[in-house]
């Protein structure tokens, strides 16, 4: 009984911990530009203010905002600086999402309470964020939020026909759950300090769920047609350049002195050290790797989620792959672990909205595992961003009906929650946490062709630059044709 008061208690301390991230992590990208300092902005301001009062959206505009019903007055707003897409309804989100969703019970329709946004008002005259507002079927600003967008701003100086070019920004998105949402422009990983920049450019949206169909966990799109996902595309061009934060890497520790670093986890891990380009060039099989850096090590996709009933599965794993190198190398060795795609992705893994289960699957996995190889260097990767508006089932390179199911409750909301746990879990344990997650929220664009959660190796290549400050690119091969354990097929 005590015990699982306990659990109970952390369970508890999680979420109130997530909830001050959250709002610590949205102050940390919307700041008001005041000469060279930035000023944070609490994230509720909007909310919390009367009808009588007004709030300075920049350039001397005034919008009126009744916080208690959710609406936005525009009757004192400059209409030349509101986008407005599409330009009429689009209709077909609501016929798409009617056709989709088969509810049975105990579930009930995410449309039983929330019209669909079927368009976008955004006020682009603020000079450090942006509001995007949304509109149902009948142009009627909506007071429920839950949906999920990605956002970007493209230079015209960069534009040419209509080939896709790297974005030379991207939106972080602050939902205010009253059907308006702030923006917070970052330059990306890939082109942190873009130059010669016009100063006016593409805005694309694209929509990828509307009514917080994304957050919906498994079983309840059991019967569901395909994910419930609206991706759809908007485009306004000749747009002003938004206020731009400069993208900074995150603090990673330097693992070029381990004689030996080993990723344990599935194919994002394998993926993140791999050098697909060299094994191409020399035609080298798939059973064989070639690491990025020469003390890396992955040996299989452990191809399943964290979870209660599997953690002693994967504990014997991971002794069968690693127990020779970690008795060798004693001390001397740092791994990297991590688990979210599997926990996201599988339509069996019914862990709720919490990812309860997961998460005691993942403390119970970090403790054992610290206390059998004590004096190694351990750490917790942060899961992925994954990108649904880059996901094209008709196109993917397996089955279609396989690609819908394993995309099904593929979101942008379900794994930034996994995230923000799991890195509160693992500072209640004392593991250091390697947080990448907005380093792959902001490149969308480096996903593999129609995947949208596998990133291209020019982008794994910048970050093991931040893990390797001196540079060392050597590689080595390593021979998995022995293992029963060699299956690396990706999810």
């Amino acid at each position: 009984m005590m015990a699982r008061i306990g659990n109970l208690h952390d369970n508890i301390y999680l979420q109130k911990e997530v909830e001050f991230r959250r709002r610590e992590f949205v102050k940390s990208h919307l700041s008001v530009h005041a000469s060279d300092d930035h000023v944070p902005i609490d994230p509720d301001a909007n909310k919390e203010m009367p009808l009588d009062q007004v709030v300075n959206d920049g350039d001397g505009v005034l919008t009126a905002i009744d916080s208690q019903k959710g609406e936005h007055r525009e009757d004192v707003i400059d209409k030349s600086r509101i986008c407005t897409l599409p330009s009429s309804p689009d209709l077909s989100i609501q016929s798409q999402l009617l056709n989709t969703i088969v509810v049975k019970e105990p579930y009930i329709s995410p449309l039983e309470n929330c019209k669909p946004s079927v368009q976008f008002h955004i006020h682009t005259h603020n000079e450090t964020h942006w509001i995007l507002y949304t509109l149902d079927e009948y142009g009627v600003k909506k007071n429920k939020g839950g949906d999920e967008f990605y956002i970007t701003y493209t230079d015209n100086i960069t534009l040419k026909n209509n080939t896709e070019v790297p974005p030379h920004a991207v939106a972080f998105i602050y939902d205010q759950e009253n059907g308006s949402y702030l923006l917070s422009f970052s330059t990306t990983p890939m082109n942190p300090s873009p130059e010669n920049l016009s100063g006016t450019g593409r805005l694309t949206i694209y929509l990828e769920y509307t009514c917080g169909i994304g957050m919906i966990p498994q079983p309840e799109k059991y019967h569901w047609k395909d994910s419930g996902a609206t991706v759809r595309t908007f485009i306004q061009d000749s747009v002003p350049i938004p206020h731009l934060t400069t993208f900074h890497p995150p603090k990673l520790p330097n693992l070029s002195p381990w004689p030996l670093v080993i990723f344990f986890g599935d194919s994002t891990m394998l993926q993140m050290i791999k050098d697909q380009r060299k094994m191409d060039e020399l035609g080298v099989p798939q059973d064989q790797h070639l690491f990025m850096k020469n003390n890396t090590y992955f040996q299989a996709n452990i191809r399943t989620e964290f979870r209660m009933d599997r953690v002693k599965h994967i504990g014997t794993m991971f002794q069968r792959m690693h127990r020779k190198q970690l008795l060798k190398y004693e001390s001397n060795v740092a791994i990297i672990l991590g688990s979210a795609i599997w926990d996201v992705l599988m339509v069996d893994n019914v862990q709720g909205r919490n990812f309860t289960n997961h998460l005691e699957a993942c403390r119970t996995f970090v403790e054992k595992t610290r206390g059998t190889y004590r004096r190694r260097q351990f750490y917790w990767k942060s899961p992925s961003a994954l990108h649904m508006h880059r996901v094209n089932c008709t196109e993917a390179l397996y089955e279609y009906e396989a690609c819908v199911n394993s995309t099904r409750y593929l979101s942008q909301s379900r794994v930034r929650f996994l995230h923000e746990q799991q890195k509160v879990l693992m500072n209640k344990l004392n593991m250091e946490y390697l947080d990448l997650y907005n380093v792959y929220y902001l490149s969308a664009y480096y996903t593999g062709e129609g995947d949208g959660r596998h990133y291209r190796q020019e982008l794994n290549e910048l970050i093991l630059d931040w893990f390797y400050p001196s540079n060392e690119t050597s590689v080595r091969k390593i021979d998995l044709s022995h293992s029963s354990l060699n299956d690396i097929t990706s999810l």
